[in-house]
């Protein structure tokens, strides 16, 4: 079925080379934008690899079928998405199938971006680098749910040290600044097309002049939209500067983070002797955080970071228990279950209280409290009959008594669930990981009057999971002032996951307009103001802590009120001109039918 009805079949001299090498070229100019390299200005040059293809009446050369350059497209962006993840795959020799399989799966994203623009080009006829900006954002936005979700390595996220141009994404999120820069790529791209085609001695008579007007179009239309975003975003930036020398009540937080890589099947000796080097650690640099701020509130351990667990969740005196899969040889009977529920719960409160009373033994000062501490742990819920493991957040009090759990909602594929493994069990034997259960509920708590929201991990890279979490209005009245991310990156070995991962903390913090504390194992722990200034960061791979201090928000963004608005118009004008093309495309057939007949 032929979604795109050409008006001739002539090669357009757009597509002066093999669709491969556009693909090819566009892909590894992506690469560079990102980390590792991290070459921002890269990002508006990608997209306009791919806007030939765009253009052009049929995206093929030489009797190329059309098949053939998407499957190109297909592939090069398996590669590049091979390239970009490549740390995935550090921590264990099966992990090597997750990273693979998730990048077939990305691959599908290119084409689709290009089929896409070029139906939106051609039924409603939009100019050129409207409809690949509008194509770009539904894909992205598309990216972002489907299968749970994967908004890692959004284009968006190669411009986060450009602080005047994300400021948008307090308006359409991250979407927005990847409209502008697929947007601005499509308009470089047409200018540098007009200009060549100005210069060629065989242009058609007349073109120089209507070529002219054309290129001073697009060359206004580019200085605009560059100038609103950069006047937009120097009002933003005067703004949160200003309000950074607020003088109102803070939180202090210590943002702890130790260097423990994530391994598996290691001997007993030396697990034990890891564990033991990941409490001293995480111990030492709380203390020192401790005494470098005295008046420290609050200590955030990252995920899996705090030593007392799996935590038992055994709900009221008189709820059934159930036994779980360890110890096997714990007694149906009811009685028995409890006591020993009771025993680990009883042990485990005095580790708790030994832990804090550790720590807070070493804060001193004129007038300083006691901190609190929220870290990453394991629960298990006896209550249900499937006994289901969470990956858990556990509040502190500065006593060690358990205030309250977050039970992470959204999980992480090939990490901590293999899709399809509901149905087939056997899967979760070719990785080492067990199928973690989603909490359904979300946490806030608060200090002085300043609330907090704790996110687990990845959650984080996911746009519209953090806003609901933000969006949401506590006992208080009140929505969350501070967003907190503990995380355990030590998976990824040190790779340039962990900056990709920090990348999406910035873009999360522009977006709701709230600081992000991000505690993260290996790294990259860093206190990120409201604007997407980070304030201070561990570097990777390097044990430390940074003191952030936190207030009250200062309002909520048009994002964070209105979530993927901007986004779900351009999937409807993206969802229109398919609809248009189907329409068409039927009607042609049918006419065919009728004239055959």
């Amino acid at each position: 079925m032929n979604l795109i009805q050409p008006t001739d079949d002539t090669r357009d001299p757009l597509l002066r080379f093999s669709p491969v090498l556009y693909g090819f070229l566009g892909n590894c100019l992506l690469y560079t934008c990102l980390p590792p390299l991290g070459w921002s200005w890269m990002a508006w040059l990608a997209p306009a690899c791919w806007i030939p293809l765009v253009a052009v009446n049929h995206p093929d050369r030489n009797g190329q079928p059309a098949k053939g350059t998407y499957f190109s497209l297909y592939l090069f962006h398996v590669l590049f998405w091979l390239a970009l993840l490549q740390g995935m795959r550090l921590a264990h020799w099966t992990t090597y199938f997750g990273w693979v399989a998730l990048s077939l799966y990305l691959g599908i994203y290119l084409p689709l971006f290009v089929m896409s623009a070029r139906v939106i080009r051609h039924q409603l006829q939009l100019p050129l680098s409207w409809a690949a900006a509008i194509s770009w954002v539904c894909v992205e936005w598309i990216r972002g749910y489907v299968i749970s979700g994967f908004s890692m390595g959004s284009l968006s996220h190669s411009q986060v040290n450009q602080l005047w141009l994300i400021q948008i994404a307090d308006l359409g999120g991250g979407f927005a600044v990847s409209f502008v820069v697929v947007l601005g790529a499509g308009l470089l791209f047409r200018i540098a097309s007009r200009v060549n085609q100005w210069r060629r001695p065989d242009r058609p008579p007349g073109y120089q002049a209507n070529s002219t007007v054309a290129l001073m179009i697009e060359t206004v239309c580019l200085v605009c939209i560059l100038s609103t975003c950069w006047v937009y975003g120097q009002t933003q930036l005067n703004r949160f500067n200003e309000s950074s020398n607020d003088t109102r009540a803070t939180v202090s937080v210590g943002l702890i983070q130790g260097v423990t890589y994530t391994e598996f099947e290691l001997p007993y000796d030396e697990y034990e002797r890891k564990e033991q080097k990941k409490q001293q650690t995480y111990n030492q640099q709380s203390v020192l955080a401790l005494r470098e701020e005295p008046r420290l509130q609050l200590l955030v351990w990252p995920e899996s970071m705090y030593p007392v667990g799996p935590l038992m969740i055994t709900g009221k005196a008189d709820t059934v228990l159930h036994v779980p899969a360890q110890p096997a040889g714990a007694a149906q009977d009811q009685q028995q279950i409890r006591q020993w529920a009771t025993r680990v719960q009883t042990g485990q409160a005095r580790s708790h209280k030994t832990v804090l009373s550790y720590l807070n033994d070493h804060q001193h000062g004129n007038g300083a409290g006691k901190a609190m501490l929220i870290g990453g742990t394991s629960s298990v819920d006896l209550t249900k009959p499937n006994t289901p493991s969470y990956n858990t957040a556990v509040l502190l009090s500065p006593e060690g008594e358990i205030l309250d759990v977050y039970h992470k909602n959204h999980l992480v594929m090939f990490g901590e669930y293999i899709p399809l493994g509901n149905l087939f069990p056997a899967l979760y034997n070719l990785l080492p990981i067990s199928p973690l259960a989603a909490g359904d509920t979300d946490m806030t708590f608060s200090i002085d009057g300043i609330t907090f929201s704790p996110n687990i991990c990845f959650e984080s890279t996911v746009p519209h999971r953090t806003r609901e979490m933000i969006l949401a209005v506590g006992h208080n009245g009140r929505r969350p002032d501070v967003i907190l991310n503990l995380t355990n990156d030590g998976w990824f070995w040190g790779s340039s996951m962990l900056d990709l991962h920090f990348r999406s903390n910035i873009m999360r913090a522009v977006e709701l307009r709230r600081p992000n504390l991000i505690a993260a194992n290996t790294g990259i722990s860093g206190w990120v103001a409201p604007s997407g200034a980070v304030n201070a960061q561990v570097e990777k791979t390097q044990a430390g802590f940074v003191i952030a201090k936190v207030g009250r928000s200062s309002g909520d963004s048009f994002y964070l009120l209105y979530g993927d608005l901007f986004a779900m118009l351009c999937g409807l004008i993206t969802l229109i001109s398919l609809g248009k093309a189907l329409i068409a495309n039927l009607s042609a057939e049918s006419n065919a039918k009728q004239k055959s007949n």
